[in-house]
């Protein structure tokens, strides 16, 4: 039922975030009750009938698809989309259930882990960064590295094997502190969050430091919380949002970006590609696959341009929004079940408790990244080919699926 608690939270408290950041749309927001009664009914039969386990499902339902629900409220007022909501539990709940069936062995591996992977990918990152800091100019405050992260990004373009390793760091770098994280290995998880600091300031994502921040806060709550990590996520998240009530200006931008923006840019996704051509991954290394639909931007721009400012900001879709963008509802029956068969990897190339961290924080990245884009571009291909490869000697988990 935290799902509604947490709708419940998001519906008083978007009204303070909208007066932050509002500025944004082109549109202002009233509360449609009708429609809050019908979410919330939706929301009560699918928390009794539909109830999932799967973290990666939790996570998407809590940070994509109920956000989509609070700003459909304010401002949509589709009573579809509470429909498409109960569709998605559904789909969620039947591929949970068949995905359980399948009985697969564990793999095992060949080659030990920190030497195939650890060792070498922080010798990497840290040549890499020793190099791009003595090039370029950079500060390690992350407030500053933030409020000039445009301009940043804008000055500074990383192309090649260097810009590769850069955005893989979501699944090279941040695996690697919860790797550490069961070894209880402090100065290990440090070193890498200060490599991921000094990736920071040299190309100011927020969204890669934001995954740090999670993965590391969630490694602390679950060692020192007997709750569940999926109760957790929920309970992080609606005193997030309850953070919103001291009214920062800067703090109500971060949750607006992370939570509300999220909503809105499904609606958007699929306001303006249900009316005109997908996408069909033109400007993606999938486009050689699909004729052109001759879009010059990617996505994010052109909902930017149509439904924002147009200021040149790439509005960021997650799974969803861009699965339908590029290939409609095929594109997110496919989508979906292509995510169930990664985490079905996970799950016989990990051990359990490692397994549950990082779909969780595969369901964190997906909240703003495309699955095509995690596995070509951020890493986590090479990812789980390196672990189906390698074996941990040392783990102190041990599970036979």
């Amino acid at each position: 039922m935290l799902s509604i608690v947490n709708f419940l939270v998001a519906i008083f408290v978007y009204p303070i975030v909208f007066a932050t950041a509002g500025y944004m749309f082109s549109f202002s927001i009233s509360l449609n009750e009708h429609i809050v009664i019908a979410t919330l009914a939706t929301l009560v039969v699918s928390n009794l009938f539909l109830k999932t386990n799967e973290i990666v499902f939790v996570v998407l339902d809590n940070f994509v698809l109920v956000p989509t629900l609070v700003i459909n409220s304010f401002y949509n007022y589709d009573i579809q989309l509470i429909g498409y909501y109960l569709g998605f539990r559904i789909f969620f709940k039947y591929l949970e259930y068949f995905s359980e069936k399948i009985k697969l062995k564990r793999i095992h591996g060949i080659y030990p882990k920190k030497w195939i992977y650890i060792y070498p990918a922080l010798f990497i990152y840290t040549v890499i960064i020793f190099k791009l800091t003595v090039e370029h100019s950079v500060s390690l405050n992350p407030i500053e590295n933030y409020l000039n992260s445009y301009s940043t990004r804008a000055n500074l373009k990383f192309e090649g094997l260097i810009g590769y390793f850069l955005n893989s760091l979501v699944f090279i770098l941040l695996p690697i502190i919860m790797y550490f994280g069961q070894r209880k290995n402090i100065f290990g998880i440090v070193f890498v969050a200060l490599l991921i600091i000094s990736i920071y300031s040299i190309m100011p994502l927020t969204l890669y430091f934001m995954l740090m921040i999670a993965v590391i806060g969630f490694e602390l709550l679950s060692r020192y919380s007997a709750l569940s990590l999926t109760k957790l996520v929920q309970i992080a998240l609606c005193m997030i949002l309850l953070l919103s009530l001291f009214d920062i200006s800067l703090l109500n931008m971060v949750i607006n970006r992370f939570y509300f923006t999220i909503g809105a840019n499904n609606i958007f996704y699929y306001d303006f590609f249900s009316e005109n051509n997908l996408y069909l991954f033109q400007n993606s290394k999938l486009g050689i696959l699909f004729h052109s639909n001759n879009y010059s931007d990617l996505p994010g721009f052109i909902i930017d341009r149509f439904y924002y400012l147009g200021k040149g900001s790439n509005q960021s879709s997650g799974i969803f929004a861009s699965a339908f963008a590029n290939a409609g509802v095929a594109g997110l029956i496919v989508c979906i079940f292509l995510l169930v068969l990664i985490m079905r990897v996970i799950d016989i190339s990990h051990e359990q408790n490692l397994a549950i961290k990082l779909k969780l924080l595969l369901g964190l990245a997906l909240i703003n990244f495309p699955l095509h884009q995690l596995l070509l571009t951020n890493g986590l291909l090479i990812y789980l080919i390196l672990n189906i490869l390698s074996k941990d000697e040392n783990s102190p988990y041990n599970r036979l699926l």
